[in-house]
Parts: structure tokens; sequence; C-alpha cells
């Protein structure tokens, strides 16, 4: 299964958001592409809010280009405004 930009919430308190990413079934991966950690939501209204792009008070680590994530570890995923998140996510 394939996803354009995403958040990825994992376990112990991680939250990404990615370019695109992907899921394998057999290795059961989650591959992660120009994924950034949002350290900080920086939102009023929850994590959702993020769904439109990040906020002024946002925080985003720098860009990982490949995060491979076991999916295990993964609690959700947010498909997110690929327009939005564009700019930093190249």
């Amino acid at each position: 299964m394939h996803y354009d930009t995403v958040i990825i919430v994992g376990d112990n308190a991680h939250v990404w958001v990615a370019k695109s990413a992907t899921i394998d079934h057999d290795t059961k991966m989650l591959t992660a592409i120009n994924a950034r950690i949002i350290r900080r939501w920086g939102t009023d209204a929850g994590l959702n809010q993020l769904v439109s792009g990040p906020t002024k008070e946002t925080v985003i680590d720098a860009m990982a280009p490949r995060l491979d994530i076991a999916w295990h570890a993964v609690l959700y995923l947010v498909p997110a405004d690929s327009t939005a998140w564009a700019k930093h996510l190249k």
C-alpha cells in the first residue's frame, strides 16, 4: 500500500511527516521517503490540524531521505495535504 504525503504516528511518541510512504506486507516494514520528525506540533486543535500543513509554531527536524519503520511500531497514518507540505518535504 502506498501513501502520498502522510503523517505517521509511531510508538514512544514519535510523529513524522513524509513525502510518501509504502507498506511492505512481506517485510512488515513501512518505508517513508523525505521524512521529518514533528518535534512540536504547534497546534491548538490537535495533531489532525497539521493535515493542512504546519502552523507557524510547528517545529520539524532535519530530513531523513529514507526511513524504515517496523510496522508493529506504527500506531496510525494520517493522509496530509501534499501541496501544503511540499516546500517542507523536498
